[in-house]
């Protein structure tokens, strides 16, 4: 007959009970894995690249003017770009 998984001459920490140890980490990491992915979704941070908002949010003039008002570009390449766009 088979003994006890844990009986007096046996502990928890002997060789013979490390092989449930392996699968009962991997199942727990795994769950941890998929627990945090499914809150970074919620948050709606799916992407692993950041959204550009200057981009999708503004127009191609607005982008210009919010250069030209950063001191991205130039006076004269801000009308060289209102001439172009216009």
């Amino acid at each position: 007959m088979n003994a006890p998984l844990l009986s007096a001459d046996h502990t928890i920490l002997e060789p013979g009970f490390f092989w449930l140890l392996g699968p009962l980490l991997m199942v727990l990491f795994c769950t941890l894995g998929m627990f945090l992915c499914r809150r970074v979704c919620a948050a709606g941070n799916c992407s692993p690249w950041p959204r550009n908002t200057t981009t999708m949010d503004h127009s191609p003039m607005e982008i210009a003017e919010l250069r030209y008002a950063r001191g991205e570009i130039t006076k004269e390449q801000f009308e060289e770009i209102k001439r172009t766009l216009r």
